[in-house]
């Protein structure tokens, strides 16, 4: 489940939108006597009339299933919603659980899950404002704990996801783009959303965890404009621009803050060494390095940044080759002039991409044949287990927008796959993606382990128990 929190002031404002006819919405919770938006919005507004000093009493909860969980009872989303406030505080509160259909008509797409809203009167019937203090925060933790008790799909939590989510907007706009390509109403691929940009630019240039002043310089070569600044107290900060649009600050891009790059990317800062680099960088003046030591967009895949569904939505696959390809013409920046060799290397992005150069011929196709062995076999052991983070002695299981990823017990990458598609008989599909310099690979014994008979008979018997779990529901539902 995601969920999500809104605060406010007017309650008549958000039971008119909870309400409104053309959301399909229904009242299936909550302990409010009233079921219109004039009673609803009487009955909350006289219980918060008792704090006057709170000057937002309004919490309005969301919460969206994954599409893998299917039509969700209205049992279990009242359930959910119920155990989820009180959780979070809101035990003896006004509330009011509001189911939305998936059909909306005020956006260009239906929704493809399940979700509802949760109306919540933050001054309890007492007069007693809830603290709220990190309610985001618990909010998260709380679904994660719900998703396992109800054994529903579990989603990878924010702090772990491997980039900032895109705002709905962003979504939307790039849906409608993605409709005009394949009816012919425009023929340039959709917009890259410059955070996605400069998350992928980040994460190229850090791969091999750089000095500041080689951050900077390759980020430079891509068309991206970087200030790090450490001010006169020590206070590191910093900011990305781009393509013309507002500074984004560091804060706001996953690990991309100046105090994250090097902690958890590893970059090394030598404010001696790299003092230089950074009077350039704020003087918007270029640093210089040699070529090998540069990054170049046409070798950063950008379409594996885009959520799933957005990535192959509405394209067939012979157009959705071309569209990846435009995507990086269209978005590259300060890359080499040199035809042939920007050929060659949209070629093999396009194509199933090698792993690292230092890998012989022989070692890179034993490395895919065995990724295309056992990439299934681990998805389908995060599916049986109804988690997208697997951590065993030897091997850590994880899967995030496409991506699956297994690392060995110090965290080395093993194996990077990502899904290319569901073939005909509802299959994932997979292809090798290069591993970091230095990654150990995957092993014949790993081979061994994945495709054993022990690893057999764990799966058929998860999935066994699963089927039956599903029969059950279903069974209730009747």
């Amino acid at each position: 489940m995601i969920g999500h929190i809104e605060h406010g002031s007017n309650f008549g404002g958000l039971f008119r939108y909870l309400l409104a006819t053309d959301k399909g919405a229904r009242i299936i919770g909550g302990n409010a006597a009233g079921d219109t938006i004039e009673q609803l919005t009487q009955e909350f507004n006289n219980c918060a009339d008792q704090r006057r000093t709170t000057t937002k009493p309004v919490k309005h909860f969301i919460l969206s299933f994954a599409p893998e969980d299917g039509e969700v009872e209205d049992d279990l989303k009242q359930e959910i919603a119920t155990q989820a406030i009180q959780r979070l505080g809101y035990i003896d509160n006004q509330y009011v659980v509001i189911e939305h259909q998936r059909e909306d008509p005020g956006h260009d797409w239906n929704h493809d899950h399940d979700h509802i809203h949760i109306a919540v009167n933050m001054i309890s019937l007492e007069g007693q404002r809830v603290d709220d203090w990190q309610d985001k925060r618990r909010f998260e933790a709380i679904i994660r704990e719900l998703e396992q008790e109800h054994q529903l799909t579990q989603v990878a939590p924010s702090r772990e996801r491997k980039q900032k989510a895109l705002t709905h907007g962003q979504v939307q706009k790039y849906k409608r783009q993605l409709r005009d390509v394949k009816t012919g109403k425009q023929t340039q691929p959709p917009d890259i959303p410059i955070s996605i940009k400069l998350q992928a630019a980040i994460d190229a240039v850090t791969r091999d965890k750089p000095t500041m002043t080689l951050f900077i310089g390759r980020l430079q070569h891509l068309g991206i404009d970087v200030k790090p600044i450490i001010t006169a107290t020590g206070r590191k900060r910093i900011s990305y621009h781009i393509d013309g649009a507002k500074p984004f600050r560091g804060s706001k891009l996953h690990n991309g803050s100046f105090p994250k790059l090097i902690s958890q990317r590893g970059v090394n800062c030598d404010p001696q060494r790299d003092r230089k680099a950074m009077e350039y960088a704020v003087n918007h003046q270029q640093v210089t390095l040699p070529p090998e030591q540069l990054i170049n967009w046409s070798e950063i895949n950008l379409s594996l940044y885009l959520p799933k569904a957005l990535d192959t939505e509405s394209l067939g696959k012979e157009k959705q080759k071309k569209t990846e390809k435009a995507l990086i013409n269209h978005s590259r920046i300060n890359t080499i002039n040199q035809s042939s060799e920007k050929l060659e290397k949209e070629k093999a992005l396009m194509s199933s991409l090698p792993l690292t150069p230092e890998f012989s011929p022989d070692v890179i196709e034993k490395q895919q044949e065995y990724t295309l062995t056992i990439a299934p076999i681990a998805y389908r052991w995060l599916k049986a287990n109804q988690t997208v983070r697997y951590e065993a002695k030897d091997n850590l299981i994880e899967y995030s927008q496409g991506r699956l990823t297994i690392k060995d017990g110090e965290g080395n990458y093993k194996m990077i796959a990502q899904s290319v598609g569901v073939e005909q008989h509802n299959f994932q599909q997979w292809q090798c993606i290069n591993l970091p310099q230095n990654s150990p690979g995957l092993t014949q014994k790993d081979v061994e382990r994945f495709t054993g008979s022990e690893m057999k008979d764990a799966l058929r018997e998860l999935e066994q128990k699963n089927n039956q779990f599903i029969k059950r529901r279903k069974g209730r539902g009747r």
